[in-house]
């Protein structure tokens, strides 16, 4: 894992295996549970987990779309930030 150093401290930068992880749990889900609702195995799961595999790019759309983190920050690490009319960062 890389950590950028930032004005205020460290901001860590996860890998895509430690992302889907990150989604994963974000849901509250099992690796099974995972399979389940996107149609992949246990193990494809596991193996992008750990970083064996790397999910493709339909696979990152699944699962962004089955856990409902943003499939740009998924994909990339990158978070899109909307700012609202009260100045407050919306990540929408």
């Amino acid at each position: 894992m890389l950590v950028l150093v930032g004005k205020t401290g460290a901001i860590p930068q996860f890998g895509i295996n430690h992302r889907v992880k990150l989604a994963r749990e974000y849901a509250g889900m099992q690796q099974h549970d995972l399979a389940d609702k996107t149609g992949l195995s246990r193990t494809s799961i596991a193996n992008m987990e750990t970083g064996r595999t790397k999910p493709r790019k339909k696979t990152i759309t699944i699962i962004a779309s089955a856990t409902g983190v943003d499939r740009e920050w998924l994909a990339t690490g990158n978070a899109p930030v909307y700012i609202t009319e009260t100045g407050n960062p919306d990540t929408r």
